[in-house]
């Protein structure tokens, strides 16, 4: 009996504040506010020693303008507010959300777990085949407006 045959996926998952939809706060994104969340979300995928090129930066901003881009505005970020709202009981948050990074198994990965690959070949095989990172989850979910980004980076820290 083999372990690598039998194991399907692990998940990893956190829990992040949800903002409260009925007082949180939208702002349009800056452009250079959208390029450091670019590079965030492309690092989180990447060794950490190589740095994300410009035009994968500019590709991956174009991506979340064409899903989440809220017309004439485009992107908005938001945060929740300070005073928040009795809905909140004015914290500016309401309930919570979960994060999380799948990877499924596949011959690649299951062949690497016999011959007792690193941790971070392993990594690399799941992003290939389409794992999204914690980080990269939590910053889709903020992009939706379902929480903001202190709560990403406090719950996903590198």
């Amino acid at each position: 009996f083999n372990f690598s045959d039998s194991l399907l996926a692990i998940l990893a998952q956190r829990l992040v504040r949800r903002l409260c939809p009925h007082c949180r706060e939208a702002q349009p994104a800056a452009p250079e506010a959208l390029q450091g969340l670019a590079r965030q979300y492309l690092l989180s995928a990447c060794d950490g020693v190589a740095q994300p090129s410009a035009e994968n930066v500019q590709h991956q901003v174009e991506q979340w303008q064409h899903r989440h881009g809220r017309g004439p505005q485009g992107l908005m970020l938001y945060r929740a507010h300070e005073a928040g709202c009795p809905h909140c009981e004015h914290h500016g948050y309401l309930g919570r959300l979960g994060l999380h990074e799948l990877m499924l198994s596949n011959d690649t990965i299951r062949s690497q777990i016999r011959h007792r690959a690193s941790g971070s070949e392993l990594r690399q095989s799941a992003l290939a085949a389409g794992m999204k990172t914690l980080r990269q989850d939590g910053i889709d979910k903020m992009l939706h407006g379902l929480t903001d980004l202190n709560e990403v980076l406090a719950a996903t820290n590198l």
